[in-house]
């Protein structure tokens, strides 16, 4: 199990035979930071993450 990985905007890793990828980062002045992920698993799936969500990746969170 893996408890955390680090992602860079345009940059691809993998994860248990899973692409994940960021496709934005939303920044703005005043207000939560948020960004786009897309996770490549069985299907593709696209998530818009806060600080401190996850996500599911196969059979882990």
């Amino acid at each position: 199990m893996i408890g955390e990985i680090r992602l860079r905007r345009g940059v691809p890793d993998r994860c248990n035979d899973s692409k994940i990828a960021v496709i934005y980062v939303y920044a703005p002045r005043e207000g939560p930071l948020s960004v786009g992920l897309v996770v490549a698993a069985e299907e593709e799936r696209h998530y818009e993450l806060g600080i401190g969500d996850t996500f599911p990746c196969r059979n882990e969170t």
